[in-house]
């Protein structure tokens, strides 16, 4: 099946990750490891929309015109399918929205950890979140003296499809007070001191990778060594990290 799926190809001027994936994956394959999760999806997004997933014809009421699709993988992953489930879920979101100011706030990560990063994705994500909410939460407590709304998504790779690591929040312009007693709103167009920021997620995120590695929580690929570990995440908190927020609209 994976042969006759890499002579498929939608079009040669509007090139899929579809189209990418059934050219170059069996050779990715060979030169990087692979998870089962990671081939599940690969496989799913290359048999959608082709002959792999057969197809259906629909009729419509109106003129009574036939017209044949093939099926779609429905897989969360494929950025083919699921567009209703999304806006679904973003009519759903709505629900939630005060008429007050909002913030897209991105915490992103040094790359230099995305190998950690594939040995542990459950426990960095986690932490990787945790992160993003106690220093925004930290640093709105001391500007505002409020609490946030907060909505994060995480990110795996970035527009030219390379791995990239980061959360992006949408942030309520303000929030209750710490005591429930009354609003506290933010400015329009200013959030929080993002400098200020900056510092807190860089340190929350790499003080706390240092305390899992040390009570064995990170698992090391065969042969690394906890120091070299360790001396990575000195490197990249001695670095100047920026959080990137403006309000929407």
């Amino acid at each position: 099946m994976l042969k006759n799926l890499i002579t498929y190809r939608t079009s040669y001027t509007n090139l899929t990750v579809a189209d990418i994936l059934r050219e170059y994956w069996p050779e990715y394959k060979k030169r990087y490891k692979v998870s089962p999760e990671q081939a599940r999806v690969a496989g799913a997004v290359m048999a959608c929309r082709t002959p792999a997933l057969g197809g259906r014809v629909d009729q419509c009421g109106e003129c009574g015109c036939w017209v044949f699709s093939f099926n779609s993988c429905r897989d969360r992953h494929c950025n083919q399918c699921q567009k209703f489930e999304r806006a679904k879920w973003v009519e759903k979101q709505k629900i939630w929205q005060l008429p007050i100011p909002y913030f897209h706030v991105i915490f992103t990560t040094d790359h230099a950890i995305n190998e950690l990063v594939r040995e542990n994705q459950t426990v960095i994500y986690n932490h990787l979140f945790q992160s993003a909410q106690k220093s925004l939460q930290q640093q709105a407590k001391e500007e505002l003296g409020c609490q946030l709304g907060i909505t994060a998504v995480l990110h795996t790779w970035g527009q030219k499809l390379d791995e990239h690591i980061h959360v992006h929040c949408i942030v309520s312009g303000g929030g209750l007070a710490l005591d429930g007693s009354n609003w506290r709103s933010s400015g329009l167009k200013y959030l929080v001191d993002v400098k200020a920021l900056s510092v807190k997620y860089r340190d929350k995120f790499c003080e706390g990778l240092k305390r899992l590695l040390r009570r064995g929580k990170l698992k090391l690929k065969a042969g690394q060594r906890v120091e070299t570990v360790e001396a990575m995440l000195a490197s990249i908190q001695a670095k100047k990290w920026e959080v990137f927020a403006k309000p929407f609209g």
